[in-house]
Parts: C-alpha cells; structure tokens; sequence
C-alpha cells in the first residue's frame, strides 16, 4: 500500500502522519509519500560561535534536525519525498546521489528517501515522475543560505533531464508528484496563492500539459495547505489533480 499527504514542515504538520501510524492497517503501508516541505534536514550544522549557532541554541534547535530524523526513522513504513522551497537545499545537495528503483535519489536514512527532481521511478508497478521545487513568496523576510536557498527552483539541467527521462517512458507514466501546479490551475483558483504564482516551473508543468502532451492517471501536489480533487482544465473530465495538505490517503488508482 501507498499513502500520500502533503507538506509536514519538520514537526510543524507531522501530527497527520503520527494519526496515520496509529491505524490498524499500518503495518500494511509500504510508502508514504511527502509532496515536498519535507523539512527534515532544515538548521544545517552551523560553526560554534557564529549569529546563527546561538539563534539556534537560543531557541533550542541545535539538535532539531537530528531529532526530525530520528521520528521519521521510527515510523514503519518507508517515507518517500520530493523537495519543495522551504528544504536546506545545501544539504539535499551535499548528500551522494545514488540509485533507487530507477531513478536518482538521495538517502537521509534506510527508510528516508529524497526523490530527485526530473526522475522517473518505478515503485510497486506504478510509474512515478518527480519534480519538486517551488518558488517562495515569503523570500524577503528569510536569510539566503539560512532560511532560504535559490535551489529551491530547478536548473536548467534538471528540467532537460525531466524531458530526456520522460521521453524514455513517451511521455507516459501513472502518477506526476509535484511540489507545487502547473499554472493553468492557479490562474483558475488564485485564492491558494499567496502573492504571485506564474514563475518558470510553474509553466514548465503547463508545458509538459499542452506541449509535450503528459500522459498520466493522477498529478499530486502540495504548496498551497488546502486540500481538493480538481476537473478545471482537465479535458479528461475527471478530477485527476489532486492538491493535498492535512489528508493523508492511499493512492488514488
């Protein structure tokens, strides 16, 4: 079995998944997938002495990563995650990239797993094509390298490594995992935005709909705290979007 839920924010949202681990038919989940703001490797391993060590050993958050880490470990299942904008990017950059299941994946423990941007992955027979990352809007009052990091967009090589994996599979796969939608859907529920939505991966989604004509049975994302199954812009006429935050469910087959 797979589960899906959107953003925890490190401990922030996480009550959702210790509710999760509390059901009867736990032992029967595999996978739970996070559609990105992760956050279990935010603070970093600042220097002692430095502004940003004693803000975190102020607020008693030296440790936090490790102690976020060490929940997700306990759980019973394998947590699987794509990036979104609030991760430590520096430190999902810094860990080896090594294979999983298909794709380009970093491991944060066994049963911890970042799936890499751009990646197609094979999981239980289903075919799974993961492209985290968003734009923050709340960048202005966050601390470049400390609180906020330019790699929480794609570059110009992971979206031609999305086209160049996706082409293999012609454009063809069950379920897209995104961190944030692709713009046709903002425009058209701009109340989940909170100050600007068109940006270069947002359209690149828009793209991979209309251009390149993706093929799938379900797109996943999170970004927005809301939670709906969406038919705009959905020719299918089918509610195949699924924005998820606080519900934590199996997969939608």
């Amino acid at each position: 079995m797979i589960y899906i839920t959107g953003d925890v924010h490190g401990l922030m949202d996480i009550e959702k998944v210790n509710i999760l681990a509390k059901v009867p038919i736990v032992e029967k989940i595999n996978y739970l997938i996070v559609l990105g703001d992760f956050g279990a490797c935010f603070y970093g391993h600042p220097k002692p002495g430095t502004n940003w060590y004693h803000s975190l050993e102020r607020n008693g958050l030296l440790d936090e990563d490790k102690r976020i880490l060490n929940i997700w470990k306990s759980f019973p299942w394998t947590t699987l995650f794509i990036d979104g904008n609030h991760e430590n990017h520096d430190i999902l950059d810094s860990l080896p990239i090594e294979e999983w299941n298909g794709g380009k994946v970093h491991f944060l423990a066994d049963n911890v797993i970042h799936l890499m941007r751009g990646q197609v992955f094979n999981i239980e027979g289903k075919t799974f094509f993961t492209m985290g990352g968003a734009e923050s809007t709340d960048k202005w009052c966050r601390i470049p390298g400390l609180s906020w990091w330019a790699r929480e967009m794609p570059s110009k090589k992971e979206y031609e490594e999305a086209i160049d994996n996706l082409k293999k599979y012609d454009f063809k796969v069950d379920y897209v995992l995104t961190h944030c939608a692709p713009e046709g859907w903002i425009a058209r529920n701009s109340y989940y935005v909170y100050d600007r939505s068109d940006n270069e991966l947002t359209h690149f989604f828009f793209h991979l709909l209309n251009d390149w004509k993706i093929e799938f049975k379900h797109w996943y994302f999170g970004h927005y705290h809301g939670d709906e199954d969406i038919q705009e812009f959905d020719r299918s006429g089918e509610s195949r979007f699924h924005l998820r935050y606080r519900l934590v469910q199996e997969l939608k087959e």
